[in-house]
């Protein structure tokens, strides 16, 4: 029965995915939208180190411009009414994009059949969810989330760990009997709102370079935290997008991307950031909200340092690469994390 429920969840977030697809592709069916292929992982750097944040991936389906005969206006406008969010105006553009992911945490020695109680405790996060994106004249980026899942064993970390390190050739042993020790079943949800700025960009032989402040508030059981931080990039046709898109917690990034201002066919650039995050509550660190489960003292502060570069060609495929640095994230770990990602972004 444990392995139907689980089936049925994931099957029912894929149609939540597939149905607003669906909704999507009708009412834009001259015009072009983006999917983002997400991977994060600890074992895409050298030293293989496979812990904490072992394992993230997300599929992004970015819109294509809102018009204001659709539904999703309405969203928009609505939430422009009762907060100072989305104000509508000249300069004005209007997606939106919808997710599914699957985030995966281990201890540092997952092989262990009775897991450190001092170090994080196995869990997993399903969800799905979406956002609606707000440009306005090419300079600020707002980016209103919801993601909705759930977090335990049938969020299928556990069969998810188990078929990677079975395809990469990883050792699976006493990995099932650790997870008898991860967080148990629970509804997560998380809320996000954030903005990004454009203040200060330049240009000198051919090449722009620019700096994207960015502040925001995440909240619900499965995070809660304050962030602020700040890019730095170099290259071209910088105004297509902010960054690059991630999963969070993370940099702030987003799958938007504004083809209308691409300056030439080709573009590039390298980029290096940092963010701070005041964390008020993390149930992978927490443990679950309303029943007895493995838990550490988390940190209340949390820094991320980040670098890597992006190519493309037109809005037809587009290639991130990133390196992050996070810095330790409750009293007993004993050294800071790192993980690579790599997006893959194509025309659909």
């Amino acid at each position: 029965m444990p392995r139907v429920r689980r089936t049925i969840l994931l099957s029912l977030a894929a149609a939540v995915a597939c149905g607003l697809f669906a909704v999507v592709t009708q009412a834009h069916a001259d015009e072009y939208g983006r999917l983002t292929l997400t991977e994060e992982n600890d074992g895409l750097l050298p030293d293989g180190l496979d812990r904490h944040y072992t394992q993230g991936a997300m599929i992004t389906y970015l819109s294509p411009t809102v018009r204001p005969e659709d539904f999703t206006t309405h969203l928009f406008d609505g939430l422009s009414g009762v907060l100072p969010f989305f104000q509508p105006g000249a300069g004005v553009q209007r997606k939106f994009d919808v997710v599914v992911g699957q985030t995966i945490f281990t201890p540092t020695r997952y092989h262990d059949p009775v897991p450190d109680p001092r170090d994080r405790p196995f869990a997993g996060y399903l969800f799905t969810g979406g956002s609606l994106l707000q440009d306005t004249n090419g300079t600020m980026l707002e980016n209103f989330e919801v993601l909705a899942g759930v977090v335990g064993p049938d969020s299928l970390a556990k069969e998810a760990q188990e078929s990677f390190h079975s395809i990469a050739g990883f050792n699976n042993k006493n990995l099932d009997l650790g997870y008898r020790y991860q967080l148990r079943n629970e509804p997560g949800f998380m809320v996000t709102y954030e903005r990004k700025w454009r203040i200060w960009q330049t240009r000198f032989a051919g090449v722009e370079a620019e700096v994207i402040p960015e502040a925001g508030l995440t909240a619900g059981n499965v995070m809660t935290y304050v962030s602020a931080g700040a890019t730095f990039r170099i290259g071209q046709n910088l105004n297509v997008d902010y960054g690059i898109a991630r999963i969070r917690p993370a940099l702030s990034g987003t799958a938007w991307f504004d083809a209308s201002r691409l300056e030439q066919d080709f573009g590039w650039y390298l980029f290096a950031g940092v963010e701070g995050r005041a964390v008020v509550h993390n149930i992978f660190l927490d443990g679950n909200s309303f029943t007895n489960s493995r838990s550490v003292e988390k940190n209340i502060g949390v820094g991320d340092v980040s670098a890597g570069g992006s190519v493309f060609y037109r809005d037809w495929v587009k290639l991130d690469a990133s390196f992050t640095e996070r810095s330790k994230e409750f009293k007993t770990q004993a050294q800071a994390d790192h993980f690579g990602q790599v997006n893959l972004t194509f025309r659909f």
